[in-house]
């Protein structure tokens, strides 16, 4: 009953999202333009799936699931919503049955899942098609969890085997999992109790008999594969990150605003997850902190780990709890800095499950007196009707708040809009809600977004390009030549900008200047058909039919539909 109710809720409060258009961040390179999905599931589609490093990650599950949605649903949107409805349900519906198998308790249990699947912080990983990888990689998480539990209760090579399994599956779809062997270790502590400890006379002690016991080191090197895999996983990213120019460097952002930035992000994070409001699809990463604000949140994290620490034998759940939360952050918390973002609200969406356990079993602890300030008559006579009280209404406000926020992805005018709504000088959302203004045919409100952008962050090379993209189908193509060089000083290995240029040049009749553009756009991006149909068209401008015929043969290749449009 408990997993109908949570599958079954979980479907009705995310189905406003079949109605749900795509989003102008991300989903085009991902889905719309991604021309590799016209083929479907083919040979070619799943040599190219393990091939790439397309957008700057090895996830060919990721693209292996868009291929199929593409296969049923081609470009409609409501197809790709489904999928990650569902994976997130059976994520929730797992989450569950994992607890309540690890700790014996039904409503403990029922109620970290129900928060998961409820909670307003995890819209965005569900509502954006984008975050396929969050979904898919949470899902194989959590199936990795549940081959762990059986290989822990009753051993064995197969057993073992599927737990590398899972979780290599998991890492071709995000390689966030990363974390996950660290995440084992948490639970042989608590709630499994296979770290064997030694009383003064010598005798192993532990408090459940569920799994054999082993020592430390023992259960270290039993994760020893699933560590290769991860550091694997984790080299393989930096060096795809790299590439496409999204890790930020340390002359370019130093170590200390970065340290900074890590620890008031997860101050914040809890305060969002307590209170979630004004939630954003970007917020900004600001450099100069007050000293104050920064001693505050080092205050709050020291003295929670006080407590976590303090009453680790007592309440060894606070110590699990807090360390997943802190540990399973740490890909994302902006030490290795990838994009401009501050935070996100997506990068939550594992890691709030340790603080869920945190508050969770505290509360039932706290109702059922363990802790002696609490000690009255009343309290124990009503203490599960007061503890069920407080779940069933913490629920109905996370599936308010989750409903209300749900409403804002709609498509990428209400989602950037709203962003704007919480922070005017928001470049980020400036520069994308431009673009959704543009292609929407509103162009003189576009590009008063745009130039908005450009003025708060002059050295934001994605404003630039965005408003050289917009003026020059405006019919302004010197100005727009002008910031796409912009553009590209400020980032010299951006494909779409050298695409940009290279398209105006070739309206001025500039073939060869704009075949040096095309060329250049290729060398960082060489499967992209559009780029190769122009410098086709480049090439016969200049009288070089055979090279032109070979640029035009490989458009054909990559997107066959091509052939309808002409060159």
């Amino acid at each position: 009953m408990v997993c109908a109710a949570l599958a079954l809720g979980t479907l009705l409060l995310y189905a406003p999202t079949l109605t749900f258009d795509f989003i102008n961040w991300d989903d085009p390179q991902y889905v719309i333009n991604n021309s590799h999905l016209n083929g479907g599931l083919g040979w070619r589609g799943l040599a190219w799936c393990f091939q790439t490093g397309y957008g700057g990650n090895w996830i060919p599950l990721v693209w292996l699931s868009y291929m199929l949605d593409y296969q049923f649903h081609a470009l409609n949107p409501a197809g790709y919503h489904a999928t990650n409805v569902l994976l997130h349900a059976a994520s929730a519906v797992l989450l569950f049955l994992i607890l309540k198998r690890m700790t014996g308790t039904l409503w403990r249990s029922a109620m970290v899942a129900a928060l998961f699947a409820w909670h307003p912080m995890h819209v965005e990983s569900v509502a954006w098609i984008a975050e396929r990888k969050d979904v898919l990689s949470t899902f194989f998480w959590m199936l990795t969890m549940w081959a762990y539990l059986n290989f822990t209760a009753k051993g064995g090579v197969g057993r073992y085997f599927l737990v590398l399994l899972f979780f290599a599956l998991g890492l071709m779809a995000k390689p966030m999992l990363v974390t996950l062997p660290f995440v084992l270790l948490l639970l042989d502590w608590w709630p499994l109790s296979r770290f064997q400890t030694k009383t003064p006379a010598g005798e192993t002690i532990r408090e459940t008999l569920a799994c054999p016991v082993k020592t430390c080191r023992q259960l270290i090197l039993e994760k020893a594969p699933m560590l290769l895999l991860a550091v694997g996983s984790s080299l393989l990213t930096a060096l795809l990150q790299s590439h496409v120019g999204a890790i930020a460097a340390l002359g370019r952002l130093p170590l200390l605003p970065r340290l900074e930035n890590a620890l008031i992000s997860y101050c914040r994070y809890i305060e969002k997850l307590i209170w979630p409001v004004d939630l954003s699809i970007m917020y900004p990463l600001h450099i100069a902190r007050p000293i104050s604000e920064i001693v505050a949140v080092v205050v709050i994290l020291a003295a929670i780990s006080d407590v976590a620490i303090r009453f680790r034998k007592k309440f060894p759940y606070l110590m699990m709890g807090w360390l997943w939360y802190l540990g399973t952050l740490v890909p994302v918390i902006g030490i290795v800095q990838i994009g401009a973002q501050g935070m996100a609200d997506r990068y939550t969406y594992i890691p709030s499950i340790g603080l869920f356990i945190m508050v969770c079993w505290g509360a039932f602890d706290l109702v059922q007196l363990r802790v002696s300030v609490f000690d009255n008559q009343i309290l124990k006579s009503h203490s599960q009707s007061i503890l069920g009280g407080l779940c069933l209404a913490t629920l109905v406000m996370c599936g308010f708040a989750t409903s209300k926020q749900l409403q804002y992805w709609r498509n990428g005018g209400t989602l950037f809009s709203r962003a704007l709504a919480i922070d005017p000088n928001n470049y980020g959302a400036l520069n994308t809600y431009g673009l959704f203004l543009y292609e929407h045919g509103r162009s003189p409100e576009a590009i008063l977004e745009l130039r908005k952008a450009v003025q708060i962050n002059p050295n934001g090379p994605t404003g630039h390009a965005t408003l050289g993209y917009a003026l020059y189908r405006a019919g302004g193509r010197d100005e727009a030549a002008a910031e796409l060089r912009i553009a590209l000083q400020l980032k010299p290995d951006d494909a779409s900008s050298y695409f940009e240029l290279g398209s105006i040049l070739l309206d001025k009749k500039l073939p060869g200047e704009a075949a040096v553009q095309f060329a250049l756009a290729l060398q960082y991006d060489s499967d992209n058909p559009a780029t190769h149909n122009l410098m086709g068209k480049a090439l016969a401008m200049q009288g070089k039919l055979d090279e032109a015929r070979e640029q035009y043969s490989e458009a054909l290749r990559l997107n066959p539909h091509l052939r309808e449009k002409g060159p």
